[in-house]
C-alpha cells in the first residue's frame, strides 16, 4: 500500500474512532433540575447552577452544602429533634443532585467539543475522494433516519 493510501486509511479509521466516542457519549439533554438553581451560600455570591462551568467553583459548592447537611444533621441530633436539612426552602441533597447534574453536562460539552475540535482536524486531513465518500454516506444517513 502506497504512502497516500495508508494515511487516507489512518484519517478514516480515525474519524470513525471519533464518530464512536461521540455515539458513546451521547447527547445534550434538557437537564430535569429539582431546585430553582439560584443559590446563595454564606461567603459565596449567587451561583446559577444552570449556567456555571467552573468545575472547581461547583465542587466548592456542593463541599459547603455537605458540610452544612452534615452540621445541620449534628445538631439536630444534639438538639433531640427531627430536622430535614434544606437550603432556600429545597432539601439539601436537592442542592446536591443538581450540582451533580450540572457537572455531568459540564464535562459532556467539553467531550463534544473535543471531538468536533478533532473531527474538524481531521475533515482538513481527509483527501478529496474522501471527502465525497463522507458526503454521500452522511447524505444516505440522513435520508434512511
Amino acid at each position: 500500500m502506497e504512502k497516500k493510501q495508508e494515511l487516507d486509511k489512518k484519517v478514516l479509521d480515525l474519524m470513525q474512532t471519533v464518530k464512536d466516542r461521540r455515539s458513546k457519549i451521547g447527547s445534550l439533554k434538557k437537564p430535569q433540575w429539582k431546585t430553582s438553581c439560584s443559590l446563595v451560600l454564606p461567603g459565596y455570591e449567587r451561583l446559577n447552577i444552570q449556567i456555571c462551568s467552573d468545575l472547581s467553583l461547583l465542587a466548592s459548592t456542593c463541599g459547603t452544602l455537605i458540610r452544612m447537611k452534615q452540621d445541620i444533621e449534628v445538631a439536630s441530633k444534639e438538639l433531640d429533634v427531627k430536622i430535614d436539612p434544606q437550603w432556600q426552602q429545597y432539601p439539601i441533597t436537592d442542592w446536591v443532585d443538581d450540582i451533580k447534574l450540572r457537572v455531568k453536562v459540564t464535562q459532556l460539552k467539553i467531550e463534544q467539543d473535543k471531538l468536533a475540535r478533532l473531527e474538524a482536524k481531521l475533515r482538513e486531513l481527509t483527501s478529496e475522494d474522501q471527502r465525497r465518500e463522507m458526503e454521500i454516506a452522511d447524505i444516505e444517513d440522513a435520508l434512511k433516519g
